[in-house]
């Protein structure tokens, strides 16, 4: 059976980190055991859906695989997986991981291949990098993407999107931007407090009460005479 490239060598780590693991580490509680257990079994599942070229259930092995454990590993061949789905924005967003540093130092490691892989994926979408104070949190087309400061570049899809910044005190910044497939963006957000409500206006004085009306006295000429009525 034939295993894509990034996979075997996927596999081939774990079981090296394994050996080493059952010698020198501690043994790791039952549960670790159990949850490292259902993430291999998961991305051996999605390495077969690869095989057999079942794009759609290698990607959801590999999702349910890094929702346990979000190994770079798994990363790669996921984003591997969702080139092949046409998933531009989404390849995008896990190959990156592997553009970064992991948690505990180890520096980034981007074969050849997931190079071409992520490269693909950027001249699809456009990798916008929003700054804003820290603490706030940014939203775009209304779904919160995290608090800033970002450390990563958001990936969208080319179009029109609204980009949202709250920050705790109240404040709010919203501005909508069309993106380009391929472009690399900067945008810099700036939370402002509402304007304060107005005051409502004094009530007018009642009017005065109406003056009574006068009685205009009319003459009629008469013969001879004149008649006040």
């Amino acid at each position: 059976m034939k295993i894509h490239r990034p996979i075997a060598a996927l596999l081939l780590a774990a079981s090296l980190l394994a050996s080493a693991a059952a010698s020198a580490a501690p043994p790791t509680p039952p549960q670790e055991d159990a949850l490292s257990a259902t993430a291999r079994d998961l991305f051996a599942k999605g390495a077969e859906a690869w095989n057999q070229r079942r794009y759609d259930e290698c990607r959801a092995s590999l999702l349910a695989a890094w929702s346990i454990k979000p190994y770079r590993q798994i990363a790669g061949n996921l984003g591997a997986c969702e080139i092949k789905l046409g998933l531009y924005r989404d390849a995008a967003e896990h190959l990156s991981v592997l553009t970064r540093a992991a948690p505990d130092g180890k520096p980034a490691e981007l074969s050849p291949e997931h190079r071409r892989l992520f490269d693909e994926a950027l001249s699809k979408v456009a990798a916008v990098q929003i700054e804003v104070e820290p603490g706030a949190t940014v939203l775009i087309d209304g779904k919160a993407v995290g608090q800033a400061p970002l450390s990563a570049p958001v990936y969208l899809e080319p179009g029109e999107h609204a980009l949202e910044a709250r920050t705790g005190t109240g404040a709010v910044t919203q501005i909508s931007v069309r993106f380009e497939a391929g472009t690399q963006r900067k945008l810099l957000l700036h939370p402002q407090l509402p304007p304060a409500a107005e005051a409502p206006a004094a009530a007018a004085a009642a009017p005065p009460p109406p003056r009574p009306r006068r009685r205009r006295r009319r003459r009629r000429r008469t013969r001879g005479c004149a008649t006040a009525w």
